[in-house]
């Protein structure tokens, strides 16, 4: 049954939302207060501590439940729910300026991500990493 409970605003029954490997935390330790719920020491991680990340169905508290826009699959959509938002909220964190310049030091799956974000939106990306897997990676994402 679908749904969604007392006090929950800003989603409609059916709305397509998807649940980040952060799934809950207390919102109100000296962590959350400051904006790094990151570091909640009780957090509540999605496929660790709760299942249904990739279900149909799940239950999460409606802060963490993230609008999915339409017309994307969700097999593209499913890397952005934890690498994607790692990767975001660094980049954002970072205040890199317009048309600025960005080191990451190794190339993961956050890191390109964030990567792709950056250049989209103007940035020179350097990337420092060891293996050439991800040196591979990062110089076919130089290109897109």
């Amino acid at each position: 049954m679908a749904g969604f409970g007392a006090g929950v605003s800003g989603f409609a029954v059916g709305d397509r939302v998807g649940v980040a490997w952060l799934r809950r935390t207390d919102g109100t330790c000296a962590y959350c207060l400051r904006g790094a719920e990151n570091l909640c020491p009780r957090y509540e991680y999605t496929g660790w501590d709760a299942d249904y990340g990739y279900a149909e169905y799940t239950t999460v508290p409606a802060a963490f439940a993230h609008r999915l826009p339409a017309g994307l699959a969700d097999v593209a959509l499913a890397p952005l729910l934890c690498a994607g938002i790692i990767g975001y909220r660094a980049l954002r964190r970072s205040s890199l300026p317009p048309d600025g310049r960005l080191g990451l030091y190794g190339f993961g799956g956050s890191a390109h991500l964030c990567a792709q974000a950056a250049l989209a939106e103007g940035a020179t990306v350097h990337v420092l990493t060891r293996g050439e897997a991800a040196w591979q990676l990062s110089r076919s994402r130089a290109s897109t």
